[in-house]
């Protein structure tokens, strides 16, 4: 029979390895210059953020696939478009957290959403992607980074100025 006394070396001595173990794989991570790096769980939840193009965006638009959601200001929004477009504002974000829930039964259909806004320098159809999946939002969420911009230029339909008064 194998007495408690007899295990506890071998116990102690693994434990000991398996320690130095670690402390060494730490700092042979330090000093690799392509060590492991620390991921909070959140950023994880932000690749369902997938960058399309507009040809891929309207192949979306042409199966009738995706909710077009227009991340530019309410000004832009007024003056052009992409046709069935929703409006919500990528800044403040006060704006898009009320235009979200004002629309939040488009978010629980079998439709994607794509975002797109002013053109490549616009962040605010980024902030507005995980913004929704922040909220929650379970799927893909898929972002036009040539915006607007790049969708004319492809000659895709567009809505012009609908009359509306300015705010």
């Amino acid at each position: 029979m194998i007495e408690l006394s007899d295990l506890k070396k071998p116990v102690r001595e693994a434990l000991v390895i398996i320690a130095l173990a670690g402390v060494l794989g730490f700092a042979v991570n330090l000093y690799h210059p392509k060590g492991y790096t620390f991921i909070p769980v959140e950023e994880f939840a932000f690749r369902r953020i997938v960058r399309i193009g507009a040809a891929e965006a309207k192949i979306k638009f042409d199966r009738g696939s995706a909710v077009f959601i227009d991340s530019r200001s309410a000004h832009e929004f007024r003056e052009s478009g992409i046709p069935g477009a929703v409006h919500i504002p990528g800044r403040p974000e006060s704006s898009a957290l009320a235009a979200i829930k004002a629309n939040s039964a488009i978010f629980y259909e079998a439709v994607e959403p794509v975002i797109y806004c002013s053109d490549t320098a616009c962040d605010s159809a980024e902030a507005v992607a995980r913004l929704l999946i922040s909220l929650g939002y379970q799927h893909s969420v898929y972002v036009v980074p040539g915006g607007l911009p790049e969708w004319e230029a492809l000659d895709y339909p567009v809505r012009k100025n609908e009359g509306e008064n300015p705010e």
